[in-house]
Formats: structure tokens, sequence, C-alpha cells
């Protein structure tokens, strides 16, 4: 359209994240109903009838939303997502939820798509030393290179070109230096040069 315009009912608290999966948006953050409906924390935008429909109650706040291999991935503060105990990482395939590779234990804040995986930011013990991110590749979880990052973690992640940046509040990355914004190549964390002299999110 030309123009801004509303989509549906009022949500009742803030959007975080938005994605398209296939035809379907959907929408996650702090919210648990868009007007008289009921949507815990993630809603499907109907596109025939104008309305946000539940897609299965989540119990915390989403922080990211991704599509990937045909799935739509939900990070957060939740532990579960339609009665099933997932930690803060869940997958919807159109019908259902279901863990990713077993409960996930911590809070998810970015995902991202490079390189043929699914990246995981957030704050989380993650694999042996690999702190706070992690990728998957639809079956198993990886490190990306030695050493996660130091302080409270991953906040944001864009993958662009050849590269992905990783931003949030730490000091290190993959064992180099990284004023809280840092870049993976694919096979190393280059020392960062600069940063920010606060949190990235």
């Amino acid at each position: 359209p030309p123009a801004w315009e509303a989509m549906g009912a009022v949500f009742n608290g803030t959007v975080r994240a938005i994605e398209r999966r296939g035809t379907t948006t959907s929408a996650g953050g702090s919210c648990t109903a868009s007007g008289a409906t009921s949507t815990p924390y993630i809603a499907r935008w109907n596109e025939t009838s104008d309305v946000w429909e539940n897609i299965g109650a989540l119990n915390g706040t989403v922080y990211a939303l991704k599509e990937f291999g045909g799935y739509l991935y939900a990070g957060g503060s939740f532990t579960s997502a339609g009665g099933v105990s997932t930690g803060g990482l869940a997958r919807w395939n159109g019908s259902s939820w279901s863990q990713v590779g077993g409960f996930f234990l911590g809070t998810v804040y970015a995902l991202e798509v490079f390189n043929g995986s699914l990246v995981i930011g957030g704050q989380f013990a993650g694999l042996p030393n690999g702190a706070n991110i992690a990728r998957y590749d639809g079956a198993n979880y990886y490190n990306l290179g030695s050493g996660g990052t130091n302080g409270v973690g991953v906040r944001a992640l864009r993958a662009n070109g050849g590269r992905l940046y990783a931003g949030g509040n730490f000091t290190s990355i993959g064992g180099v230096s990284a004023n809280n914004l840092g870049w993976w190549t694919g096979a190393a964390w280059p020392d960062a040069t600069g940063g920010t002299n606060f949190i990235v999110q």
C-alpha cells in the first residue's frame, strides 16, 4: 500500500522481532494479546482476515525470529513453547513447536543465517569454550572458532557479504580483543580495531 496502516488490533506490549516464513508473517515480543485475541509472546498474521492469530503459547519474551531450513526459529527468555519444554530456543514447523537439539539453557537475543547455518547469540553457557554464541546446521551445534565472548553476551547479529557481525556487551570474542563489536570470516575472528564504547543491541 502507498501509506502506513494498522495491522489488526493493538498489541498490549512491545514487538521485538518480525520474520516471514513462506507466505506468513510472524511477530514476537513481550506482548500477550492483540485486542481480545490471546497471543502469548508470538502471533501469526492472517492476510485474508487481517487479524493476528495464536500459534501456541510461549511463556516468556521473544527477542528474535528467523526462518531457516523451512522452520521458523524463535529465541528469547521463554522456557516452553506450545506446551513443549524448549528453553530459550524453539522452532515452529507450521503446526507445532519443538526443541532445537534438546533443551536450550539460557536466553537468546539474536538469530541470523550465515554460510548455511543458523547463528545464535545471547547469554548462555553454550558448548565448551563457546559462551554466548553458537551455530546450528539443522542437526548439531558448533562453536564459532575458539572461544565465545566474555561479558554478558551477544545482543545483535547481522550477515553482510562474507562477514558475520556480532554486537553486544563484551571485550573479547573468539579469544581476540573486541569492544562490543566483532566480525567472523567463516573461519576466524580478526582482531576488531576500535569497536564501540557502549553495548550494541
